[in-house]
């Protein structure tokens, strides 16, 4: 029965088993487009007896608890689900992880004073010369699910700009941002030192001041208990700047990193494994928000619900995000594998 209903569900979605997967891992990915799927047909639900013929979309909780029952169906009847959704107390709920993805990828949107979710107006963006994103889209012949998103492969004639390298997005931005000669206590600053050797961005952090890069140095604050302040120094010219905190939000103090790092000629790495029909993508460092969502939004996560550091993905997918990931100064180690 669990074969059936997995197969059945890829089908409708377009996904294919690919070469060596085993059911279990197939099962994942189809489940996680089938979620997506579902959130989007739930979107779609009208209340019975509400009155307001133009009332749109539904409530988060109505999207929840409609989501987490399909889940918990599905996770009763198909093997080796129920580990690989399962969360800790107090960590999101995968219903409502997959919900705040489709609400990031743009396929899920707010209305009714940002009280209500509806599924988004049917269009297209295009992704390269052969695939484009179609929004708005449950099913439709052509379709094919990566990830939470609904694609479309098909020959375009379009030409791509280059993404923007951090490197030269920090230049402008040091360029342009306003600097103050006020420098508060920094007796409990740490500084980010973009030539450790480290393989991740959080090892970096120290408490000495390391040399200047290109005249500046990266600092942070602690503000709570999980938050910091971040700020970039000028130690030559005694100046500061404190990064806007919409700017944080947005994890654009990664992509400073991501930045100094490859000033330093010492990026920080991400192993590509090529298989004869799919790409597996090994992070060692969380990305800015952009990026962070499109992988989120075109990749199946590998090895639970929530990792976000590995992400399995077919050839067409990484033609798109390849560019991109390059642009932050990621060095790419490929191995191949099949």
């Amino acid at each position: 029965m669990a074969v059936e209903l997995i197969e059945r569900m890829a089908a409708d979605l377009g996904i294919i088993a690919y070469h060596e997967e085993s059911e279990t891992e197939f099962a994942r990915r189809v489940s996680y487009s089938a979620m997506s799927n579902w959130a989007k047909t739930i979107a779609l639900d009208k209340a019975v007896g509400s009155g307001e013929e133009n009332l749109i979309g539904v409530s988060r909780r109505h999207m929840y608890e409609r989501s987490r029952a399909v889940l918990d169906m599905l996770c009763a009847v198909i093997p080796g689900l129920k580990e690989w959704y399962k969360v800790e107390e107090g960590e999101e709920h995968p219903a409502q992880l997959i919900r705040t993805r489709l609400l990031n990828h743009g396929d899920l949107v707010n209305v009714g004073f940002d009280t209500n979710l509806a599924l988004s107006e049917r269009y297209a963006e295009t992704l390269t010369n052969h695939a484009e994103t179609a929004y708005g889209v449950i099913l439709d012949e052509g379709i094919q699910y990566n990830g939470i998103a609904t694609v479309r492969l098909r020959e375009i004639n379009w030409a791509s700009v280059a993404p923007q390298k951090a490197v030269d997005w920090m230049t402008g931005f040091v360029k342009d941002a306003w600097w103050s000669s006020s420098i508060s206590n920094s007796s409990r600053w740490q500084y980010y030192n973009p030539r450790s050797k480290v393989k991740n961005h959080y090892s970096a952090w120290q408490d000495a001041v390391p040399d200047m890069v290109n005249g500046i140095v990266m600092a942070r604050t602690v503000v709570n208990v999980t938050g910091y302040e971040y700020y970039l120094l000028k130690p030559a010219e005694r100046l500061i700047h404190r990064l806007d905190p919409f700017l944080k939000e947005r994890g654009e103090y990664l992509r400073l990193m991501y930045a100094l790092r490859a000033c330093c000629e010492n990026p920080v790495e991400a192993r590509l494994t090529r298989y004869s029909d799919h790409y597996v993508l090994g992070l060692s460092a969380r990305l800015p928000v952009q990026e962070k969502n499109l992988l989120e939004s075109y990749c199946w996560p590998l090895k639970h619900v929530t990792d976000n550091l590995n992400w399995l993905m077919n050839e067409y997918i990484w033609d798109y995000l390849n560019p991109l990931v390059n642009a932050l100064g990621i060095r790419i180690m490929e191995e191949i594998n099949g």
